[in-house]
């Protein structure tokens, strides 16, 4: 086992990844690498799955149990192990890092309620250990651990090291001895060099013949890293990197570790341990390796084990499922009904192929919801593909073997609704034959979005080349623009798109066996006098002069262009698409991957500068930025905390919790992970909104309220800050709301600087504080998430663990500064997992915990007697804070229960409490301090300044976001130019109408990109506002109105471009104030569709439970926009629905003002013909009709071949349909009013 030393950013990571044989693209490795005589390309194709590496963070599918996810690794690292090998291996597991209690819990996440973070971490190692390669290289993996479990992982590490002769390579950032002692080897490692490497028990004195010294109490890790950090050297003279690297190549250990190498590295020495490995490997029945190898999971037990788990994914996720079906059976019912017993006439040919389009689009772009879903758990896959796992192209197929009957199965019951309330063709075969075509659809396009989302590197890319083909499948479909028509630039992608034949062959199947009747206005001549059959004609394509009847098939091939022989071949290509796309997947998942080597420790860019400054200077600094002596404290008694599960079951986290911090202490809350110390800070905070709270929370003797949750400054465990601010924007932003409205500002620059400075930000400063892993690093991070609640002067101040993540060196910088602090008059609580001795010296009071109940209360080191009082006294050169750690986790005899160790410390504290001396008197309940009266106000500031500051906040985090504003500008510009180039040049006949509708129906395309973005911004930007609104920095109204405001200067950037782009090309009308009112109401549906998805994000609780009711939403609105369904057609139970559609007046609004005073001159293959009878004139014959008629006869003098064109003016087309010029400014008024409406809704959502 080796141990790697290092700093954040010295390396480490990068190293463990380089050995662990992975690809660090874009790096490139030079150098050797032998694992038994291979090389490393050659070593990973002959033994697959033998390196691996575990990344320091704690990557799971968070829907899945801990039982679960362990036997998913069991299942493909032992396939052929018995269920109860695998069992009894699971269980040892489970028993070794304490996770029995939790096997049925959830892993979760930040979003899903689940494990916490120290038994997530648990369950990390105990994947890791499944692996059992014969080179695991760990980064980091006690983080988060406290010190118990911790050595527990490392000792088991140990055993199956020497066990399975396998080699382990594992980071640590802080390491006690006991740790320490359980490596063979230690590498130190400073900015990418290497500073030394050899025995780990003569590593210290190494770098005590250079000069350095040990601190007594120092353990021997943290002794390594402080040689190389300049703030905590402690040297005879100044050593620098450069010259302690050199130190170590000149030194006699490294010659003689340069001659073993030399030595081992010689071909001879390489081809005998090759063939030893390939030997035992082949021939070697007691060899460790050979049941490793041959019991690797072949590829087909990688994708059934892959299809279970996606099958428990989508059992598991039972709100999302059934969200899903409601959906959908809504859908249908609403469809159904509104295309309800079409008649086998005329009148319902066109009908018949809005319900079939409606119904493939709506189940093939539910799959949409998969695009995101890829990308974002491509962090799970890249770290199960490190483990080796599985292939990562066996995850595709695993995928489609449960999607296929899931879709059978959802669509089952949308197709029987809508099949049969539609009263399409009553057959079994065409019935089986539709419901073939709505799953095959729907699987196309789900393995065609995540091929999409493997193949991009971000979602924001995704999302732009989602837009395109979207709508070019949509074009191209041949629905709206039939393929005689389309342009010859964009025709190409028809023989490419499979909902064209999705469609077709729906069509088809409808058509058939189909004669349509021709009836009411589509029969010319009509009305008295017209009766013989011989001399009407049926405007309808397809009919014959002279006759009723229009065969299915005629009316398909001349309005469609499709043949009935192109049913099966449709399903052929769809099958050969499915296919296709999982051939393009595997391919794109085996050897394309967007991981760098960037890792989870990558610095800031820019060099910093060191400060080396004494104690005395930081005493300074802190003076400067703290309040005036503060006098208030914090007392808690008998606190419960109780949550509801499932089933009507409850759970209670914390026991009877009592204690206090007074001004100018530091407590230390420590226990076991999982004890309830982020629980206890969250309750005492009051962050906490769900559960039951009991017991008595009082600041200086006044029970607390809301109003002074102002006093309290809260650093989380998790660093919830906003990217898109430089360092100095968020002390800024956290000051000038957090501090009183009298403070100048620059007394605030003053002391935002000082704390700058105390913290070592300054380099820093003007940095963008990034997304993780890039931007600043780790202990940045943490420094700022201190420094934001620091610049607001807190009376009291909570930390939870302000440590997790950092190396020894940067912790004990941050516990001294929080030392230093606290001898200004700050009362400070802090919870931490693994204080070394140094650290636990910082503190003065302890409250130890064990699953919610109280351990030992009272100042720190008094727990040395305790223990020993209870019986478990600890060795003199122990760190009694590991000591207590392992002492409460102890598996031995002597091993207590939680309920115990709260017996034992109850008696404790009854023997002691009459004795001053002990210190226990100091920590009653009662507040001596003097009464004061909470502020009034909520919040420190007005509302109109909190929103002056939030919007610019908001403002500026907007225009730093291109990936953003990139992609809707982008889609924008896409869309609106594919629809001009499809309707390029519009001109004025018939099927010139048709199309001008259609470019208008186009728009609403507008709220499904809109919304597709604007959802997930939301809620990014939601969770950081409920870290600051549990601070009290501005209100929820605040927040709402400055996300409102954010937008609107790329919504008018958006929707002028898409109004140039589209408008001009497809020759709308040229008159200003034509072109000045359809810029006006695009413009407020695109303000409209951004209000309507921050509302959507609102009401619902994850941005995925979003993207599950968009569709149904959007497919409502075009329906009912009076495209689809011609507004007489609709039935009149869903009149309120068209009245209700806010896209309705969008299309009202637009139809009526571009069809205003225009004239139609039908081409030759649009007008009807009909013969007049013998002897008579076209007019002669026609006269009485066409007085009524709003059309017009061609060849009004001619005796035979009557051409009729239905309309002279395109506006007396729009009135049939209630769509009048006078309308036009009553609709954009109506949709002006739905924004304001849903502006409404979005405000009581929010707040």
């Amino acid at each position: 086992m080796v141990l790697v030393l290092g700093r954040p950013g010295s390396g480490c990571t990068t190293f463990l990844r380089t050995i662990a044989n992975e690809k660090l693209a874009p790096l490139q490795i030079t150098g050797a690498r032998h694992y038994s005589g291979f090389a490393g390309s050659s070593f990973a194709k002959a033994f697959p799955g033998e390196t691996s590496f575990c990344a320091a963070g704690d990557l799971h599918i968070p829907s899945l149990t801990v039982q679960q996810t362990l036997r998913f690794a069991m299942d493909l690292i032992n396939p052929h192990s018995s269920n109860n090998m695998k069992k009894e291996i699971i269980s040892s597991l489970l028993d070794i890092f304490k996770l029995g209690h939790a096997q049925d819990t959830l892993v979760g996440d930040a979003n899903v309620r689940g494990l916490s973070g120290g038994e997530r971490r648990r369950v990390s190692l105990a994947e890791s250990l499944i692996a059992r390669a014969m080179v695991i290289c760990l980064d980091n993996p006690t983080l988060g651990l406290d010190a118990g479990s911790a050595a527990r992982f490392i000792r088991a590490l140990r055993i199956t090291t020497r066990t399975y002769e396998s080699s382990a390579f594992v980071s640590l950032y802080q390491a006690s001895d006991i740790l320490y002692d359980c490596f063979d080897k230690v590498l130190l490692m400073e900015a990418g060099h290497q500073l030394y490497f050899g025995s780990a028990q003569d590593a210290t004195s190494f770098f005590e013949v250079q000069g350095f010294q040990r601190v007594p109490g120092q353990s021997k890790a943290d002794f390594l890293t402080a040689c190389i950090d300049p703030r905590h050297r402690h040297v005879s003279e100044s050593e620098h990197t450069a010259r302690l690297r050199h130190s170590f190549l000149a030194s006699q250990h490294n010659i003689s570790l340069q001659e073993r190498l030399n030595a081992a590295l010689q071909p001879i020495n390489l081809s005998t341990e090759r063939q030893q490995l390939e030997r035992f490997t082949r021939n070697g029945p007691t060899s460790v390796w050979k049941p490793r190898f041959t019991q690797k999971a072949s590829f087909w037990i990688q994708v059934t084990a892959l299809a279970k788990r996606h099958w428990l994914l989508k059992a598991q996720q039972r709100f999302n499922v059934a969200f899903k079906n409601f959906t959908a059976l809504v859908v249908a019912l609403l469809l159904g009904s509104t295309y309800w017993q079409l008649p086998q006439t005329s009148s319902g040919a066109f009908t018949r192929g809005g319900v079939v389009f409606t119904s493939l689009l709506f189940t093939s772009f539910t799959a949409f919801v998969e695009l995101p879903v890829t990308i974002l758990g491509r962090s799970v896959l890249y770290k199960q593909r490190s483990l080796q796992f599985y292939r990562a192209s066996a995850l595709p197929l695993g995928q489609l073997l449960v999607d296929v009957p899931m879709a059978a199965a959802e669509n089952l019951l949308f197709t029987v609704v809508v099949y049969f309330m539609a009263g399409l063709e009553r057959s079994v075969e065409a019935f089986f034959t539709f419901y073939l075509f709505i799953v095959l659809g729907q699987t196309c396009m789900t393995v065609f979005f995540r091929t999409l989302g493997s193949l991009s590197r971000s979602l924001d890319i995704a999302l732009r080349l989602a837009g395109i083909i979207i709508m070019l499948m949509i074009l191209s479909s041949g629905y709206m623009v039939p393929y005689k028509d389309q342009r010859p630039w964009l025709s190409w992608f028809y023989w490419l798109n499979p909902i064209r034949y999705a469609f077709s062959g729906m069509m088809i199947n409808e058509f058939k066996v189909m004669t349509m009747v021709c009836q009411g206005s589509q029969i010319i001549p009509n009305g008295p006098g017209y009766t013989l059959l011989e001399n009407k004609a049926c405007t309808l394509a397809g009919s014959i002069p002279g006759t009723a009847e229009i065969p299915g098939m005629a009316y398909l091939k001349l309005t469609f262009g499709f043949r009935r022989g192109d049913l099966w071949i449709s399903v052929c290509i769809l099958i050969i698409f499915v296919l296709g796309s999982l051939l393009a997947n595997f391919i794109i998942n085996e050897f394309i991957s967007f991981e760098t080597s960037k890792g989870h420790d990558r610095m800031s860019k820019g060099k910093r500068k060191v400060k080396t400054e004494d104690r005395e200077s930081a005493v300074g600094a802190v003076h400067a930025v703290a309040k005036p002596k503060s006098e208030e404290s914090i007392t808690w008694e008998r606190i419960n905390y109780t949550v509801a599960l499932k089933k009507g079951t409850s759970k209670q986290i914390l026991h009877d919790i009592s204690g206090h911090c007074r001004p100018g202490k530091l407590l230390a809350l420590m226990g076991p992970s999982g004890a309830g110390k982020s629980t206890l800070l969250d309750v005492l905070a009051q962050r906490k909104n769900k559960g039951v709270i009991q017991g008595q929370i009082k600041i200086s003797g006044i029970p607390i309220e809301s109003q002074m949750q102002a006093k309290i400054g809260y650093c989380e465990q998790l660093d919830i800050l906003d990217p898109y601010q430089t360092v100095r924007e968020a002390l800024t932003f956290s000051a000038m709301l957090r501090s009183s409205s009298h403070t100048s500002e620059d007394g605030e620059s003053s002391h935002i600087e000082n704390i700058m400075e105390l913290l070592g930000l300054q380099d820093v400063a003007d940095f963008l504080i990034g997304l993780a892993p890039s931007g600043l690093s780790v202990e940045m991070r943490k420094r700022l998430s201190i420094g934001i609640e620091l610049v607001a002067k807190p009376d009291l101040l909570f930390l939870d663990e302000p440590t997790s993540g950092l190396d020894s060196q940067s912790a004990m910088n941050i516990l001294h500064f929080l030392r230093t602090l606290a001898d200004t008059g700050q009362a400070i609580i802090c919870t931490i997992h693994q204080p070394s001795s140094a650290l636990y010296q910082q503190f003065d009071d302890l409250l130890l915990l064990h699953h919610g109940r109280t351990v030992f209360r009272g100042p720190a080191p008094d727990a040395a007697d305790y223990f020993a009082w209870a019986g478990f006294p600890p060795p003199s050169d122990a760190n009694i804070a590991e000591f207590m750690m392992q002492t409460l986790t102890s598996d031995g005899e002597r091993a207590q229960t939680p309920e115990e160790w709260q017996k034992l410390w109850k008696g404790y504290s009854t023997v002691k409490q009459n004795h001053p001396h002990t210190g226990l008197s100091n920590m009653n309940i009662e507040s001596q301090d003097p009464v004061k009266q909470p502020s009034s106000s909520r919040y420190q500031i007005s509302f109109l300044f909190q929103l002056r500051i939030v919007t610019r906040r908001t403002f500026l985090s907007s225009f730093r976001q291109p990936g953003y504003n990139g992609t809707r500008l982008f889609n924008h510009i896409m869309i609106a130019l594919l629809t001009g180039l499809a309707y390029l040049n519009i001109g004025d006949s018939y099927a010139d109408i048709q199309y001008r509708i259609f470019v208008i129906f186009q728009i609403t395309v507008l709220p499904a990109l809109i919304l597709a973005q604007v959802e997930p911004r939301f809620e990014a930007a939601r969770v950081l506002f409920f870290k600051e609104d549990s601070a009290r920095m501005y209100s929820k109204a605040v927040f709402v109105t400055s996300m409102v405001l954010s937008e609107i200067p790329i919504s008018i950037i958006c929707a002028s471009l898409f109004f140039v782009v589209l408008y001009f090309p497809v020759n709308f009308s040229r008159n200003p104030s034509a072109a000045g009112y359809q810029f006006l109401i695009i413009y407020l549906t695109e303000q409209f569709s951004v209000v309507l998805g921050q509302a959507i994000a609102a009401l619902t609780p994850s941005s995925y439970t979003a993207s599950l009711m968009t569709p149904f939403l959007l497919i409502v609105f075009s329906l009912f926009c009076g495209v689809t369904i011609p507004p007489p057609n609709i039935p009149p139970f869903w009149k309120w629905l068209y009245h209700l559609n806010p896209l309705t007046y969008l299309v009202g609004g637009m139809i009526e003002t571009e069809l205003h005073d225009r004239p139609v001159r039908c081409a030759q293959s649009e007008l009807s013909i009909f013969e007049p009878p013998s002897g008579q004139t076209c007019w002669e014959y026609a006269s009485y009709w066409l007085k009524e008629s709003k059309g017009y006869l061609s060849n009004p003098n001619a005796t035979f071949a009557c051409s009729y064109c239905p309309f002279s003016r395109v506006e007396d087309f729009a009135a049939q349909f209630d769509l009048l010029w006078a309308h036009r400014w009553r609709d954009l008024g109506i949709l002006a009013t739905f924004v304001f409406s849903t502006l409404v809704i979005l405000f009581i959502s929010a707040t």
